[in-house]
C-alpha cells in the first residue's frame, strides 16, 4: 500500500459533532489547543520513528484517515505499514503548523489548520495540507477518531 508524504508526515482529524452544543471559554479552547498541537506533534514524530506503540496510542481503534485524493486508510492499515516503513525520514524536521483552530464541544474537540512538512533546516517539503482532525476524550486522554487532509494548491500566475 502506497501513502502520500503528508500521511507520513501526520494525522489528522474530521469527525461529526453535535452542533446544538456551545463551546468552552476561550481560555479553556487555548489550553486544549495547545493539548493537541503537542499530541499532534508527538504523533508526527511517532511517525518518522515508524513508533507504532505511541501512535496506536494516540489514535482511537476506530480511527480512518481520509487523504488528499480521497483515499481512506484505517488505523489496522496504517499500522501495518509503519511495521515495514523504511526510516528514510531521517532528514525531516519539524512540522510547521499555523492557521489553527480548535473548537472544543464537552468532551469532543475539532481542529482545523494548515501544515507543512520541513526538513532539518527548515526548508519545505512536498505541498501544504489543510486538515481538520476529531478528538474524543477517553479515560482523560484525547484520541484521534479521524482526519481529513486536503492538498494546497498553488495560485495560478495571473496574466498582466
Amino acid at each position: 500500500m502506497r501513502f502520500l508524504l503528508p500521511v507520513l508526515l501526520f494525522t489528522i482529524a474530521v469527525s461529526p459533532y453535535s452542533f446544538g452544543q456551545t463551546p468552552k471559554p476561550s481560555d479553556a479552547n487555548a489550553a486544549v489547543e495547545q493539548e493537541l498541537r503537542a499530541l499532534m506533534q508527538t504523533e508526527y514524530a511517532a511517525g518518522m520513528r515508524n513508533d507504532i506503540a505511541t501512535i496506536n496510542r494516540i489514535w482511537a481503534d476506530e480511527y480512518v484517515s481520509t487523504g488528499p485524493k480521497g483515499q481512506t486508510t484505517t488505523k489496522a492499515q496504517m499500522l501495518s505499514y509503519y511495521k515495514t516503513a523504511p526510516l528514510s525520514q531521517t532528514r525531516v524536521g519539524p512540522m510547521a503548523v499555523s492557521d489553527v483552530q480548535v473548537h472544543v464541544y464537552g468532551d469532543v474537540a475539532v481542529m482545523t489548520g494548515r501544515a507543512t512538512g520541513t526538513l532539518q533546516n527548515g526548508t519545505p517539503v512536498g505541498a501544504s495540507l489543510r486538515f481538520t482532525r476529531v478528538h474524543v476524550k477517553r479515560q482523560g486522554q484525547w484520541v484521534v477518531v479521524t482526519n481529513h487532509l486536503s492538498r494546497i494548491e498553488p495560485e495560478p500566475k495571473r496574466k498582466t
